[in-house]
């Protein structure tokens, strides 16, 4: 009896299932990084942002390890 009474004024949790909702997939940005290299092969590179349907980068740029301007030329970055 006395455990009924006890029943009784407890409160039961109320177990719920989670709400239905469905997130959209995160569009793709509109610019990317890419990474310019020396075609002098020096090692050195310069990091830039180009539009993402644009044409790859060729950029003449100075390049301080041969201290003059070569051609850069566009590659991923890792």
């Amino acid at each position: 009896m006395l455990n009924d009474k006890r029943r009784a004024l407890s409160i039961e949790p109320s177990i719920e299932p989670p709400p239905l909702c469905v997130m959209a997939a995160k569009s793709k940005a509109k610019t990317i990084l890419v990474k310019l290299v020396s075609t002098a092969q020096t090692g050195y590179f310069y990091t830039t942002s180009r539009p993402r349907l644009g044409e790859k980068l060729v950029r003449m740029k100075y390049d301080p390890k041969v201290k003059q301007h070569v051609l850069f030329t566009e590659s991923k970055m890792k």
